[in-house]
């Protein structure tokens, strides 16, 4: 994965973050991406593959994530 494509993922992430008002835990239980990844992903430390890629961009284009609070 190029860097410029996966730095532009972290700031989606980060945004997505900050609207929907999620820690790293809650995308990580949201994404089923271990939170470790999340944060290396948004650091920028690791290569991540194709499918990750597009999973997490799925996810991204939700409207709203579901939460553990939404399904109780």
């Amino acid at each position: 994965m190029k860097e410029q494509k996966l730095g532009n993922l972290a700031e989606e992430i980060v945004k997505y973050q900050e609207k929907y008002h999620l820690t790293d835990a809650e995308l990580a239980l949201t994404s089923h991406f271990s939170v470790e990844r999340i944060h290396a992903i948004k650091a920028g430390q690791v290569q991540i593959s194709p499918q990750e890629y597009d999973e997490l961009q799925e996810l991204l284009a939700d409207e709203e994530p579901v939460t553990n609070d939404d399904q109780e």
